[in-house]
């Protein structure tokens, strides 16, 4: 087997010019030689493939805000396959897209609504028990029954006033 062995080797210069040297990707093939067993090429038209990349993105990123999908364009920015995935598929029935583009196509709607029935509907549900999960439950008001009040219930407000209403200054109509 190979044993593993610890070669230090002391340079005499500023730091400042050993580090650039050692920065330099072209120079990888001069100071770590078993690192490197071939040349590096510089590629000078990287950021024009980066900015036509960028550009893709972008245009999808738009596409899929527009379809109502704003969690999946925030994922897709920082993964491009799931802002692809997004701006295929379809719409959300509420979205600006749906809007634009299904009111022509009712069954493409229909397909949209049962989809974000399906979909929406249980991460709904999911969401509202995380939330009560971390915050309580909401209490559910008591029904105010339309009956008669018993004799140790208080009596149920009403939206009509009285028949005799005293003012302020102590007159009553």
């Amino acid at each position: 087997m190979n044993e593993s062995q610890v070669i230090t080797q002391a340079v005499a210069c500023d730091w400042r010019r050993g580090y650039a040297f050692a920065a330099d990707p072209l120079r990888l093939p001069d100071w770590a030689s078993g690192l490197a067993k071939s040349t590096l090429t510089r590629v000078d038209d990287t950021h024009w493939t980066l900015a036509i990349t960028w550009t893709i993105t972008l245009f999808l990123v738009v596409i899929t805000l527009l379809k109502g999908k704003f969690w999946t364009a925030l994922l897709g920015i920082m993964i491009p396959f799931f802002v692809f995935v997004g701006a295929i598929r379809l719409a959300r029935p509420r979205s600006v897209w749906s809007r634009w583009r299904y009111e022509a196509r009712p069954k493409r709607m229909a397909r949209a609504e049962r989809r974000d029935a399906r979909w929406h509907g249980r991460i709904d549900r999911i969401r509202i028990r995380t939330m009560d999960f971390i915050a309580g439950a909401p209490t559910k008001a008591p029904e105010i029954a339309a009956a008669e009040p018993s004799g140790d219930e208080p009596a149920a407000i009403t939206s009509t006033p009285p028949e005799s209403v005293v003012s302020r200054d102590g007159a009553t109509s």
